[in-house]
């Protein structure tokens, strides 16, 4: 026969635990959201406006992202500017609106990943006393 302590842990584990889970990735998810919309470049703001994110029922994953096509290329770069080091590394002639252009691709401006990291401990402190 389990003891008090035991049951009521459990109890926690099963029917509490994932909602405060939850409730705790979303506010992290929310920040990170928040801090990559302040750095990311800015044209048209339709980049700026996809951005967003989605956390499992359960609340043990989430991920902050945006859907647009090019968001990969603005974040990590293109060409021999790709900070990833898997860029085409010759220049390349494209016909544009205007002509032909010639180019090396575009450097990265990075703006999601910078925000984890400078959201780091805000989203520690939102886990704090879970566990």
């Amino acid at each position: 026969m389990p003891n008090e302590v035991t049951q009521n842990l459990s109890e926690f584990i099963d029917k509490k635990l994932p909602s405060y889970l939850n409730q705790a990735m979303a506010a992290a998810c929310a920040e990170v959201q928040g801090a990559a919309r302040e750095r990311c470049p800015s044209d048209t703001g339709n980049l700026r406006r996809s951005i967003d994110f989605e956390v499992s029922d359960d609340g043990r994953e989430g991920v902050v992202f945006s859907n647009v096509d090019y968001a990969p290329y603005v974040e990590v770069g293109t060409g021999i500017h790709s900070s990833r080091g898997n860029g085409r590394k010759t220049p390349w002639r494209y016909e544009g609106r205007h002509g032909w252009v010639t180019t090396s691709g575009n450097r990265p401006q990075p703006f999601l990943e910078p925000a984890a990291r400078e959201k780091q401990s805000d989203i520690e402190k939102k886990f704090e006393g879970l566990f």
